[in-house]
Order: structure tokens, then C-alpha cells, then sequence
């Protein structure tokens, strides 16, 4: 019996796997990244939130503060 690999098996043997490790790798990486992004927002998101900040203002942005008055 002969057991020669041509030339369409040998590449689907030794190229497909490679191919799919590759792809594998490939959303790995996108999803590691989009998962960085999606911390980073967050992170910043609660910053914001975090910040102490002033109430809405009944005065103008041009009118001088109480105190001058």
C-alpha cells in the first residue's frame, strides 16, 4: 500500500491548524482589548462620578458673585 500525501492533504494537515490557532489568537487579542477599553471607560465614568461638583446656578455666567455685589 502507498501512503504518499499529496500535495491538498499535506497543506490541509499542516495549513489549517495554523490557520485556526491564528484566528484563535486573533479574537483573543480583540477581545482582550475591547475588555482594556471597556475598564478604562468605566474607570473614567466613575471618576466623573466620584468629582465633587457645583449645583446648578440660578445666575448668569456674567453676573458678579453675591459677595461683590
Amino acid at each position: 500500500m502507498n501512503f504518499g500525501l499529496n500535495a491538498a492533504p499535506a497543506l490541509l494537515v499542516f495549513l489549517l491548524p495554523a490557520v485556526v490557532w491564528l484566528v484563535a489568537l486573533y479574537l483573543i487579542l480583540r477581545f482582550l482589548r475591547a475588555f482594556e477599553r471597556a475598564a478604562y471607560a468605566h474607570e473614567r465614568i466613575a471618576d466623573a462620578l466620584a468629582r465633587p461638583h457645583a449645583g446648578p446656578s440660578d445666575r448668569g455666567s456674567m453676573s458678579a458673585p453675591s459677595n461683590e455685589r
